[in-house]
């Protein structure tokens, strides 16, 4: 038994000898170490920016390292006619305009190109002219996460095939954001501009904004969207046109219409064949016009909820669809619809609950009685 014990424990000595010698030499090399991993500027070269005017002149990735102030007559940042694929990180430094000075970020040339910018992270304040104010005739720009504020025109001007999201944009003095065509406007505050909230032209997507306390707030010309928006206590709350969409949003407190579609022109009474638009799962109180309003249009406004405005649903037009509505205690009149429109039955539950398309109506002014 001794035997065995003794010839296990030489055993575990010689494995244990073997084992260290397998590792090879443990001591550290002479002098510093050398570096292992790359610096920033190899893994994304980037330019300094620390002081304003100052002048993009070739694509790149450009930072701030600190607050910058811009000068009279000129702009803060300026990108030179041509340059394309350029990104501003302000790296939540701000860009402060002072009396006098133009545009914070601006193109060289308004009617020029500049594809493919990106702006982000950081404030563009009291400037004379437009917070940012990029090519007109540009494509692939993002905006996000920015406070664009108390400048003298618009907070961010006429962008086209962009995002901006996650942005601040108020106290201008134009609208808070001029939009061409094609550009997603998502999760936006957009307040107390003097002009409108949300200006924009053709083919835009609003969605999950409020926009509240402007000249007026979401005004969009034809083929747009606007989705789970709030619009509260401007001019108008929402106006769009021809083949646009308005869904799950509530206009509110509105100095004039709530929601109204409206046509480009022609005959008030008379617009062509079809729904040409939409209102749907919206709600739309305490404006002091309709709370949704169609006129030189034919739109389906169906499954909305309108109360305490001066009129709940009116249509100006004929060859509207207007089912499955309810309106409680509008002023004037719940309804107020012209002849020659598709309209489910209006009424109360009692009278019209059982019918798929009904329009409720609760607290019927006298003249409806």
């Amino acid at each position: 038994m001794k035997v065995l014990q003794t010839g296990t424990l030489l055993f575990v000595v010689l494995a244990i000898v073997g084992g260290l010698n397998a590792q090879g030499d443990l001591s550290p090399p002479s002098g510093p170490p050398g570096p292992v991993m790359k610096s920033l500027d190899e893994v994304e070269p980037r330019i300094q920016i620390s002081e304003a005017p100052f002048t993009i002149t070739e694509s790149g990735s450009y930072y701030f390292t600190q607050n910058v102030t811009g000068s009279e007559g000129q702009n803060g940042i300026t990108i030179a006619e041509g340059v394309d694929n350029v990104t501003i990180d302000l790296m939540g430094y701000s860009l402060q305009g002072v009396e006098g000075s133009l545009h914070g970020i601006a193109s060289a040339d308004r009617w020029g190109t500049n594809d493919n910018v990106s702006i982000r992270n950081g404030g563009i304040s009291g400037f004379a002219g437009d917070g940012i104010e990029l090519a007109y005739f540009g494509r692939g720009r993002i905006i996000e996460e920015m406070v664009i504020s108390e400048n003298g025109g618009h907070g961010i001007g006429w962008l086209r095939q962009g995002v901006v999201r996650s942005c601040i944009i108020s106290g201008n003095g134009g609208s808070g954001i001029r939009l061409q065509s094609s550009v997603v406007v998502e999760t936006c505050t957009i307040a107390d501009n003097r002009s409108t909230g949300v200006f924009g032209g053709t083919g835009n997507l609003i969605v999950n904004c409020i926009v509240t306390d402007n000249g007026s707030g979401i005004s969009l010309g034809v083929e747009n969207q606007v989705i789970d928006c709030v619009s509260r206590g401007n001019g108008n709350g929402i106006r769009v046109s021809t083949g646009s969409r308005v869904s799950g949003s509530t206009a509110s407190d509105n100095d004039a219409y709530g929601i109204l579609v409206s046509g480009p022109g022609g005959i008030p009474g008379t617009p062509p064949h079809g729904q040409r638009a939409v209102v749907v799962d919206s709600i739309a109180d305490g404006n002091r016009g309709a709370g949704i309003a169609v006129r030189r249009i034919a739109a389906r406004v169906e499954s909305n909820h309108v109360s305490r405005n001066e009129v709940g649903i009116k249509a100006e037009s004929m060859r509207n669809l207007i089912v499955r509505n309810s309106a409680v205690g509008n002023t004037d009149a719940n309804y107020e619809i012209v002849e020659g429109n598709e309209v489910g039955p209006i009424g109360t539950m009692a009278e019209v609950g059982e019918h798929p398309w009904a329009n409720f109506s609760i607290g019927v002014p006298e003249e409806e009685q």
